[in-house]
């Protein structure tokens, strides 16, 4: 009987200790437990008691807020920024932590080789803190450069866009850097340089179209070569003529022996073209290779388009008659 009447106490002393104990210490105790999951890693776990303290007490910022970090952890980026959007509304001064959370999200995926990722976490991390924003820039760059300088260029250009999202006046200094690699290599070369010069910016696009250019020009006879770097410098600049249409009418020409026409030469349709030379050495030299020699020619050849080139020195007359 006397057992019976001490458990009977017992009984009743927990019934008042749980009618005089505040709710929200009870909802609180699911927070904390829920924190203790987060950092044991057991997400779903975590989520599933947040969500029912939510449920119970949507106005929980703290509970908004931990599953908002639950969101950014198992990857649900547009989970956590609805969670975060509705605690600013709830008490702006957790932006803040916001912000450093973006921003440690951010740094993880930039540290793993995840830019893209990267870029759109820390674009998040400055939206909730502005004052973040020049040390990413700052951040990526630095590591853009470290690769740059170890010949990585790929995963250099990749850092390089993320710095740029932030601070587009970084594309003029990374363009020069690849455009002063491109001026210090070699023909072949200088075309990958060039062009990742160009991707970030079209500032020195005039300058690299001259130089290749003039490296078609230093190759009148090597035709895929010419072709090629024409080509390649109509990227970039507008290319001129590489021909020339002769009009009806007398051109005096002088050439010294081996040299060679700078432009390809043509009439206008109909005309009738001859050359006076003393000894007729001279060269009909086209695009595709074939070469016609002038001295074993008994006409004139009937394609145009040709580069002339001086066996011996000449001082010829091109003359064009028109119908």
């Amino acid at each position: 009987m006397k057992r019976k009447g001490i458990l009977s106490l017992i009984l009743c002393a927990l019934i008042c200790l749980l009618s005089t104990t505040p709710s929200h210490a009870l909802f609180d105790s699911d927070v904390k437990k829920a924190k203790e999951f987060i950092s044991a890693g057991m997400y779903p776990q975590a989520i599933s008691l947040l969500e029912k303290r939510i449920n119970d007490k949507p106005t929980d910022v703290e509970a908004h807020y931990q599953l908002g970090i639950c969101y950014i952890k198992i990857g649900n980026f547009g989970g956590a920024d609805a969670r975060f959007g509705s605690i600013v509304k709830l008490d702006s001064e957790y932006g803040y932590k916001i912000g450093n959370d973006w921003k440690q999200a951010g740094d993880e995926a930039f540290k793993s080789g995840r830019d893209s990722q990267a870029s759109g976490l820390f674009t998040k991390a400055i939206q909730y803190q502005p004052n973040l924003k020049d040390g990413i820039i700052e951040m990526a760059f630095a590591q853009g450069k470290v690769l740059f300088d170890k010949s990585q260029y790929d995963a250099a250009d990749s850092k390089f866009r993320v710095a740029t999202k932030f601070d587009s006046s970084l594309n003029q200094r990374i363009s020069t850097m690849y455009f002063e690699l491109g001026n210090k290599a070699v023909e072949e070369r200088c075309i990958g340089y060039y062009n990742r010069a160009s991707n970030f910016s079209s500032n020195h696009n005039k300058e690299i179209g001259k130089r290749l250019l003039t490296i078609a020009e230093k190759n009148p006879l090597n035709f895929k070569k010419y072709n090629r770097y024409r080509k390649l410098a109509s990227s970039y600049v507008e290319v001129p003529l590489d021909y020339k249409v002769y009009e009806c009418g007398e051109h005096p020409m002088n050439l010294k022996a081996g040299e060679i026409t700078k432009y390809k030469i043509t009439y206008p349709r109909g005309s009738y073209p001859s050359i006076i030379s003393h000894d007729d050495k001279i060269k009909f030299i086209y695009d595709d290779g074939k070469v016609l020699e002038g001295w074993k020619l008994k006409k004139m050849p009937h394609k145009s388009y040709y580069r002339i080139q001086a066996v011996t020195d000449q001082k010829m007359i091109i003359k064009v008659r028109c119908p």
